[in-house]
């Protein structure tokens, strides 16, 4: 398992349950992944030559899985060195481009999302006309994700931040994305390709932060249960990954439910962030990490049929701005039954910024209940007795969700 943080161990833990022997690289300065592994090697995910050799000194490996899209680059790359199971280099790419995959949908009108590229602020009127008007998204073709450059424009007075902010966060060599806004609420899914078929495992509705920002604040589970629309949004997660040339593993499809159907936004081949993987775990019946190493290793699956749609949330926490010096987290929260797990961390200086991208929120809460009513209102009220203590000695409460999305 290439890379490996706090969130994964509810992950690891889960792979070690289901047989596998599980080997962690990750190079962090908190490394608790590590120590949940049978084997931890402080090994930088971009590293492949560090990662060939502790493979070799193994005498190999049955699979190899990476946890984001620098991981899954050098998983690709260990995979086709070693003769493993896994997806080319070349769909690796492409799932790490925003402006790749608007390519490869724009053949299907179900899945084509108009857009343009620009070179800068001037450009974008023009772009804006050609997409058919505003509000419009602009954003960074290739970035480190986690929403970092990603802005919804509804006025042309909000172009040239936006365009700057792109270019902050875009790496080297990166476009600048504006395409049309979709209207409706977003979604993720947690998928599972095999044989060239993908299934559809869980669907949880998002919460986002206020324009022009665009980070999730909580996805709640089960975020569809129409069976109409559930086909639907199968039908589209079909044709995007194969379109995409992702014919196994697992995949995190991010979408927006418009008047005329599912549209995508992006699509990742590896389990979604944080402790995704095990909410969707409680609320599918399916582990998509454990799934996604039992495709790695080449080992049988199921078909996965009928998941259920049980309850959950991952809440994030974030704060107004300001100095915190402590955060005042009540014993109880961390033991409730319904938690599945629970993590904050201060920035270093304690100086709480707006939020812009994901890194910038404080931590999250995950909790699983039968159904998703119950796990919202818990998630609320879990997420209303935590407090910061300023710098000045106020308290303040967590930004809060409204309980009633």
């Amino acid at each position: 398992m290439i890379g490996g943080n706090r969130s994964t161990i509810g992950s690891i833990r889960a792979m070690r349950a289901a047989g596998f022997e599980v080997v962690v690289a990750e190079k962090l300065p908190r490394q608790y992944a590590l120590a949940e592994a049978d084997i931890g090697l402080e090994i930088a995910p971009s590293d492949v030559c560090g990662l060939s050799d502790a493979i070799r000194s193994l005498g190999g490996v049955s699979g190899v899985i990476g946890i984001n899209e620098a991981a899954m680059s050098s998983a690709a790359q260990l995979q086709q060195s070693f003769g493993l199971i896994g997806l080319p280099s070349d769909v690796i790419r492409r799932t790490g481009s925003k402006l790749a995959q608007r390519q490869c949908w724009a053949v299907d009108p179900d899945l084509s999302v108009p857009y343009k590229t620009v070179e800068m602020s001037a450009d974008v009127p023009a772009a804006i006309a050609a997409v058919g008007g505003l509000p419009i998204i602009i954003k960074p073709d290739l970035s480190h994700g986690g929403s970092r450059g990603v802005s919804l424009v509804n006025a042309v007075e909000g172009i040239d931040v936006a365009v700057a902010f792109a270019r902050d966060h875009a790496l080297p060599g990166s476009q600048i994305i504006v395409e049309r806004a979709l209207p409706g609420p977003q979604f993720s899914a947690e998928l599972l390709v095999k044989d060239a078929k993908t299934h559809v495992l869980a669907i949880g509705r998002k919460v986002k932060s206020a324009a022009p920002s665009r980070v999730d604040l909580a996805i709640a589970y089960p975020g569809v249960t129409d069976a109409t629309t559930l086909a639907a949004i199968e039908t589209m997660s079909s044709k995007a990954t194969s379109l995409l040339g992702i014919t196994r593993g697992p995949g995190h499809f991010e979408f927006v439910l418009t008047e005329d159907g599912p549209r995508p936004i992006e699509l990742s081949a590896r389990c979604g962030g944080s402790i995704t993987p095990d909410l969707a775990a409680h609320v599918s019946g399916y582990h998509p990490m454990v799934e996604a190493a039992r495709l790695a290793c080449d080992l049988a699956v199921e078909d996965w049929p009928t998941p259920a749609r049980r309850g959950a949330v991952l809440m994030f926490i974030g704060f107004p701005p300001c100095k915190v010096r402590k955060l005042h987290v009540p014993e109880h929260l961390a033991k409730n039954p319904n938690v599945i797990d629970f993590d904050y961390s201060l920035p270093i200086d304690g100086i709480i910024q707006p939020i812009r991208w994901t890194s910038q929120r404080t931590g999250y809460i995950g909790v699983v209940a039968e159904d998703g009513r119950t796990a919202l209102t818990l998630a609320h009220e879990l997420a209303a007795t935590i407090r910061a203590e300023t710098a000045h000695g106020e308290f303040c409460m967590p930004l809060m969700i409204d309980s009633d999305t």
